[in-house]
């Protein structure tokens, strides 16, 4: 029979588990894919995130792992932005985008009365894929399209329904405050790299003497 953890023992292995117990000499990348989702809401908060759990972290560590688009910052868990690698962006965002688009329909639903939902996204992401913009640029460019609506509703609608990276400076350390940028996650993130090809061994050709 099993020992059952008491509420000290629990504690200790959630906090270990979440490396808090002491600081761990591991790589930021490491960290941030055993962590599986560092709240970024606050641009800076990941950097103290890792500062408290890593030996020698240094901010350079994560400013480069954001511009090689290796981690990204995206609203993921509870639509609040998380840190996470690039590569569990793309296998954890699709799990949430059924709870995210009941949070549209519960914020914004009033505000997009009449709105082809599917039309906005395919509009949104066109505009997207030209150029980052904020909240508030991506409404301006929606509101020709719906003249009648929220202009902030339609942009909020667009970044619920589709897969966005907040892109840098946004999250980088020392950069100028200002709005988030927003860019579509197939575009940002780097496609995996293709597997290598088997390698071949051909055997030589038999000749009339090696038959015999």
């Amino acid at each position: 029979m099993m020992d059952r953890l008491d509420t000290r023992q629990l504690n200790r292995a959630t906090l270990d588990r979440q490396l808090l117990l002491r600081r761990a000499a591991r790589p930021a990348l490491d960290a941030i894919g055993h962590l599986a989702g560092l709240q970024a809401q606050a641009p800076l908060a990941p950097y103290v995130g890792l500062w408290t759990r890593l030996a020698g972290f240094g901010h350079g560590d994560l400013k480069d792992l954001l511009m090689e688009r290796i981690v990204v910052r995206a609203h993921l868990m509870r639509n609040t932005v998380h840190l996470v690698t690039a590569a569990d962006f793309v296998r954890f965002r699709p799990l949430f985008q059924l709870r995210i688009e009941r949070a549209l329909a519960g914020h914004f639903g009033r505000n997009l009365g009449g709105v082809d939902l599917a039309e906005l996204r395919t509009v949104a992401a066109v505009l997207l894929a030209e150029t980052p913009l904020t909240r508030g640029q991506l409404g301006e460019r929606l509101s020709p399209r719906w003249p009648d609506h929220d202009p902030s509703s339609l942009a909020y609608a667009a970044t619920h329904l589709l897969q966005l990276i907040q892109v840098p400076p946004r999250g980088l350390w020392a950069a100028p405050a200002r709005p988030p940028g927003f860019s579509p996650a197939p575009g940002w993130i780097p496609p995996p790299p293709l597997p290598s090809a088997p390698l071949r061994i051909q055997a030589p050709a038999l000749t009339t003497s090696d038959r015999r």
